[in-house]
């Protein structure tokens, strides 16, 4: 490591010598590199760090400032021995400081081929940095501030890498690394699947706008109850409600397939045969469905909402391993004996007493030749994103500028963008919003747009794919449009309320008289331009089997 000793000199009785040396060889590169400057110098500035060093903090005082008051154009050498001028009147430095930052100068202003230790500078700001927060913890403790805030506040900053640089990545080096096999999450609905084009990918952002009281939590506790029958973890975040009352009344009536009015006079009237499902159905939805009421907690962050998220892909991976474990043993089991009678009986003991997940993996690796394939979190669901923002603006914006709330609205929905990220939490997300009041006026069947969201006409900007339902009609029957989709071709269908079973479903042929859309007032849908339409054609709406399946 190349350092001027002479620059000791600068260094206070008792200073840490190799502190002191460390800082100066940073201060050279920062001086005469220009790119590590630009990748490190804001933080330096940020940290104080050469704070408690009079020559080395004025040197890099005066270059950090010129690039800044002149947009990243480095100084001359005839500049900074002004700088050192300047310094000496301002009484910042001495004459003995100035003399040796001037040789020092022409030194390094002269040197052309010179070692470049880019890891060793990244290393020390890195290390300074992190001493720079723990410091700024204890003072906030010092002043009692909320010890929940420091520590998140600690470690949204830590977890962020200042040192991050995009690097070039050409897809025609190595196609079979960038054509990757791309897998779909089906989210249960046949009508949301289908406008998916199969379901959702990890990463995926998905909105769904709808009028007040249009549906929105239905929605979300059929997606959460179409997850938990495929045994996929699911993290429902219900904002306006707590779980108590209503959305309990869905959960089950979506878990037992039994309609409402079993449920909704208390649970000593539930009848005997509705209970006995209940119970049957119940370990799994134990196992699978994790609700986080937010409505007396509101997170004061993206990080924290999902930190929720985290906890609990912790604790599945902790269960993963406990049914790897077991699932490794009753295979054993199997290949003791080559009886295939002795195999099937087994697999019957088994599918009745293990855990289905562990049932299912003993079949896909004794029968198939697959491998085992742990549990996953794949759906989140925020319902609804509208309560999420206002806590956030009244926590992080307060009595702000307009302009300052929308930029502040864009960034959050951009972080929660990227902790559904692969390389972060690695789950879809779909978050429920309302339409504003001048959307949810307009007649059933009549388009909506994802930019009517209320009070967010940019809700739909951060989005992979928005979906927009209009005004029910007197049937509970509303048209459902992909308002954006990144992937795939805009689709749209007709969909109806079973209230009974809590769920929408896919409507009939659109062209069948009984499933026109009908309002009380007008039996005719009125489109956007003021046109005659009494029925919906897309490429998908397709008749339905029967509405009674589960009844």
């Amino acid at each position: 490591m190349d350092v001027d000793l002479a620059l000791l000199d600068d260094a206070e009785d008792g200073e840490d010598e190799v502190a002191y040396m460390q800082r100066s060889t940073v201060l050279r590169h920062l001086l005469r590199n220009k790119s590590i400057y630009d990748r490190v110098g804001s933080i330096a500035a940020r940290i104080h760090f050469f704070n408690g060093y009079p020559l080395l903090s004025t040197l890099f005082k005066s270059f950090h400032g010129y690039c800044e008051s002149y947009h990243g154009a480095a100084p001359s050498s005839e500049t900074m021995l002004g700088c050192l001028m300047d310094a000496v009147d301002n009484g910042d430095i001495d004459e003995v400081d100035q003399k040796a930052g001037a040789e020092l100068i022409m030194r390094w202003w002269k040197e052309d081929d010179w070692h470049l230790e880019e890891e060793f500078v990244l290393d020390i700001i890195k290390k300074a940095r992190t001493s720079f927060i723990n410091d700024q913890v204890l003072q906030r403790q010092e002043e009692q501030e909320n010890i929940v805030d420091i520590v998140n506040d600690a470690k949204r900053e830590l977890d962020v890498d200042p040192f991050a640089r995009a690097m070039e990545a050409n897809p025609f080096t190595s196609p079979n690394a960038y054509l990757q096999n791309v897998k779909f999450y089906p989210s249960g609905p046949e009508y949301l699947d289908e406008a998916l084009n199969g379901g959702g990918q990890i990463g995926d952002v998905i909105g769904w706008l709808a009028p007040s009281g249009g549906g929105k939590t239905t929605q979300a506790v059929q997606v959460c109850a179409d997850q938990v029958a495929a045994m996929q973890h699911v993290v429902y975040f219900p904002t306006e409600q707590g779980i108590e009352g209503d959305i309990a009344l869905r959960c089950f009536v979506q878990a037992t397939k039994r309609k409402r009015e079993y449920w909704q006079h208390g649970w000593d009237k539930v009848p005997a045969d509705v209970k006995a499902e209940f119970e049957r159905v119940r370990p799994r939805w134990e196992t699978y469905f994790h609700p986080i009421p937010l409505r007396d907690n509101m997170p004061k962050s993206i990080d924290e909402m999902f930190s929720y998220v985290r906890d609990i892909q912790d604790k599945v991976a902790k269960r993963n391993k406990k049914l790897k474990a077991r699932t490794s043993k009753l295979i054993d089991k199997l290949y003791k004996t080559a009886d295939t009678e002795h195999h099937k009986k087994i697999l019957k003991k088994i599918e009745a007493k293990e855990d289905p997940w562990v049932n299912k993996q003993v079949r896909r690796i004794f029968l198939d030749g697959e491998e085992f394939e742990g549990e996953e979190v794949v759906y989140v669901l925020v319902d609804w994103w509208g309560d999420i923002r206002d806590a956030l603006m009244e926590y992080l914006v307060g009595q702000k500028s307009e302009t300052a709330a929308r930029r502040a609205g864009r960034t959050w929905l951009k972080e929660l963008k990227s902790q559904c990220a692969p390389n972060h939490c690695g789950v879809v997300c779909i978050i429920f919003h309302q339409l504003s009041g001048e959307a949810a006026s307009k007649n059933p069947g009549k388009r909506q747009s994802s930019h009517s969201a209320q009070e967010d006409r940019n809700f739909n900007n951060r989005m992979d794919f928005c979906f927009t339902l209009s005004v029910m009609d007197s049937n509970q029957r509303a048209k459902l449009f992909s308002d954006k989709a990144r992937r795939f071709a805009k689709k749209e269908c007709l969909v109806e309320l079973d209230g009974e079973l809590c769920m929408f479903r896919k409507a009939g042929d659109p062209n069948h008289a009984a499933n026109a859309l009908t309002t009380e007032e007008d039996e005719e849908s009125i489109d956007m331009d003021g046109d005659t339409d009494t029925s919906f054609v897309d490429e998908y709406t397709v008749p339905d089997n029967t509405n009674d399946e589960f009844d």
